[in-house]
């Protein structure tokens, strides 16, 4: 479309027919940057509408009416920033759109290194950590630095799409210079799949450290002669130790009750002081570890100064202790009795968002799974600031047939069952024949593998490289009965295939059980007293419960890409019984048994 339709709105909409939906996503944008009153907008719609056109048409728009002097896209995944620079690629327009990467992907030195050791380093922060090094021999260290071409680039660019890091890590924003852009421009931020800002922001605000990179900081300190800083650090081994054994009964019965098998058991911040120390050892530990690390590499020792990982942890402790009553400090213990944690998640991060998205002047938010009230919340945002209007379904939801099968619990103690395996199995082989295939069976935790269905159906575990599944897929798909996906939490990335008929979802993915989320249910629980009768069960609900249907809301939505084709979705666990009204369909049916849900699949 373009200004000769008489609808300036759509000159830079990247199709020749917009759909209803998009109309409306289109209007509330166009809308909402042009007005005063208002920071900024969270829309709730269904994927497959196309709301990537929407965006990138006012976006441009806005940058020819001068409203802004620089867009943001923050996505989460490598697919969603290709679909945005797909739809700025499909309409002709002046504006130097730019990819964010991370200064791993672009340190030219590093790729060029034959170097063993820099070879066997893990690439996450390691950038950033071997330019400190004041011994490395980068030749382009000084000059020719693609990350630093990158940061200089940036002050030009009209269009920046990049990861939520850029956004709500205050370090890499600090370091790649995206402080500088939201204090010096106007900026129109967008930020995708905006439920997942919370986790990620949890994620980045969590730290630990392990007992044996303290042991190791303690021979690194030795080694060279520190006798004080070893001193210190072997205090904070020691006053680990010291709360294990204190804890030791309560830490072994967390042990059987966390998948993962790690025992938990929540610290005072004043027990965390003593365990780190000073800030000061922080800071001498951080010179000592340049001083280590330089060594290591010029004597071809290896690179990581263990004393500096200490004195890091160290210093963000001390940084964070301002916000005490926000952050459930932890000390955890593996299940080889060997190696214990300590660290800290936070329990609030809502004040921590907020700053980071109203640093730009206006801000979209939008996703295909998010609740615009509960986000507000989550956020912390001001209600008389943000528009939220009523989520926008997607014309294809009336194809959609979701059946509850209660006839199974999935649970820890289950999945160890091999009859449990073998009676899930049998209902699967019932189930199949009687319907239409392609069926993608969405295994929402790796100890579903115990099922053993790779004996029978062809299997895809989700490869790194979409593009190379999706031309796989194409090409197996005419021949294939069952294609199974096992995402292992990455629920809501790994249905995406329109050829798929029926989804089964077996289990749902929960958040991880333990005192530290406990916690939290306690806090929230006190939002909701006298609001409802169980308090704690809301909570629950809502830090437990509803993340997991987002998730599988999201994976579902994925699949409906036909609308002439019927879906359906079969969910199979007991849990789900109570709270079928949040899976968000209206042609919902509860089943106890196989032959129920049968009988249901064959009359739609």
């Amino acid at each position: 479309m373009n200004d000769n339709d008489g609808n300036r709105m759509y000159k830079y909409f990247p199709y020749s027919h917009v759909r209803d939906g998009q109309k409306e996503i289109t209007s509330m944008v166009h809308n909402l940057i042009r007005n005063r009153d208002c920071d900024g907008i969270i829309i709730s719609a269904a994927s497959g509408i196309g709301k990537e056109a929407c965006m990138t048409s006012q976006a441009l728009l806005s940058l020819e009416d001068g409203l802004f002097d620089k867009i943001i896209f923050a996505i989460p995944t490598d697919a969603g920033k290709e679909n945005i620079l797909k739809e700025l690629a499909s309409v002709k327009h002046d504006k130097n759109v730019m990819k964010v990467y991370s200064k791993e992907i672009l340190c030219n030195w590093m790729k060029e290194t034959t170097d063993e050791r820099i070879l066997a380093i893990e690439s996450e922060g390691c950038a950033f950590y071997l330019c400190k090094l004041q011994g490395h021999r980068c030749k382009y260290k000084d000059n020719g630095c693609i990350y630093e071409e990158q940061k200089k680039e940036m002050k030009s660019a009209d269009i920046l799409i990049c990861d939520y890091n850029y956004i709500i890590s205050p370090f890499i924003r600090r370091m790649s210079k995206f402080e500088e852009i939201f204090q010096d421009n106007r900026v129109l931020l967008f930020i995708d799949e905006c439920h997942m800002l919370k986790p990620r922001a949890e994620m980045i605000l969590t730290s630990s450290i392990s007992s044996t990179t303290i042991k190791r900081a303690i021979e690194e300190l030795d080694k060279h002669g520190f006798k004080e800083e070893k001193e210190a650090v072997e205090n904070i081994l020691e006053s680990m130790k010291k709360e294990i054994s204190v804890n030791s009964a309560k830490l072994r019965s967390q042990m059987d009750k966390n998948y993962e098998g790690l025992g938990e058991v929540i610290l005072q911040p004043f027990v965390m002081q003593k365990f780190c120390g000073s800030i000061n050892l922080g800071e001498r530990l951080l010179v000592l570890g340049e001083y280590v690390s330089a060594y290591k590499f010029e004597n071809k020792e290896g690179i990581i100064s263990y004393s500096d990982i200490v004195g890091n942890f160290i210093l963000r402790f001390y940084r964070r202790l301002p916000y005490k009553d926000s952050i459930v400090f932890f000390l955890k213990l593996k299940d080889d009795m060997e190696t214990s944690y300590i660290g800290w998640v936070p329990l609030d991060v809502r004040g921590f968002l907020r700053r980071a998205i109203k640093d730009s002047d206006k801000y979209v938010l939008y996703s295909g799974t998010c609740k615009p009230k509960k986000l507000i919340n989550d956020i912390g945002l001001r209600y008389e600031k943000v528009l939220t209007p009523n989520p926008i379904e997607s014309p294809y939801l009336i194809n959609r047939k979701d059946i509850i099968l209660t006839k199974e619990r999935f649970c820890y103690s289950n999945l160890r069952d091999e009859s449990f395996s073998e009676r899930i199995k049998d209902d699967l082989d019932k189930l199949f024949s009687n319907m239409t295939k392609p069926i993608g069976i969405v295994c929402t935790h790796n100890w579903y593998e115990n099922l053993h269905l790779s004996s029978t159906y062809d299997i895809l575990n989700e490869p790194e490289k979409q593009e190379e599944v999706g031309h796989w897929l194409r090409n197996l798909v005419p021949e294939a009965q069952i294609i199974r996906f096992s995402p292992y939490g990455r629920v809501a990335q790994s249905v995406d295939m329109s050829w798929l008929k029926s989804i089964i979802f077996l289990g749902f993915p929960y958040s991880k059980y333990g005192p530290m989320i406990e916690e939290k249910i306690n806090k929230v629980a006190k939002t909701f007293k006298g609001k409802t009768g169980n308090a704690k069960a809301m909570a629950t609900y809502v830090l437990m419960i509803e993340p997991a249907y987002e998730k599988i809301v999201q994976s579902v939505m994925r699949g409906l890409r036909n609308e002439n084709d019927r879906l359906n979705v079969i969910y199979y666990d007991v849990n789900y019984k109570l709270n079928k009204p949040a899976l968000g369909s209206k042609n919902l049916v509860v089943c106890q048994t196989i032959d129920e849900v049968i009988s249901h699949l064959s009359i739609i």
